[in-house]
């Protein structure tokens, strides 16, 4: 017998990054009801608090994330902000993804990023 878990649309969220040399956002947006969640990371020198990075711990591990260039861009992006990157230090990632069309695996790679745990 072939059992399917499906989990409820209140638990899929919309995911985007931006970084800026002094500024990273992190937004997800319920499809559902249309909530909007921000963490925002504003300094060049600032990295995520404890409790900003137990934020986005949260919804990265309970809900089912997806967007555009997702799996390429911005699970690299958030996985190194996990580990107290500064916003400089993201938008430096950012540029060398953009610049060399860098798959996932690639960036995870390049940036020790395998294997980390949330």
């Amino acid at each position: 017998m072939n059992k399917t878990y499906t989990k409820p649309y209140n638990d899929l969220v919309v995911l985007d990054c931006e970084s800026y040399p002094n500024y990273s956002l992190f937004a997800f947006k319920n499809i559902q009801n249309d909530k909007i969640k921000t963490i925002e990371i504003k300094g060049k020198d600032s990295f995520l608090t404890d409790e900003q990075r137990t934020k986005l711990n949260t919804i990265i591990q309970k809900r089912i994330t997806f967007g555009f260039n997702s799996r390429n861009y911005d699970i690299p992006i958030i996985l190194y902000a996990l580990k107290r990157s500064t916003s400089y230090q993201l938008y430096n990632m950012s540029n060398r993804i953009i610049k060399n069309n860098n798959s996932g695996w690639k960036t995870l790679k390049d940036f020790n990023l395998y294997g980390q745990k949330l």
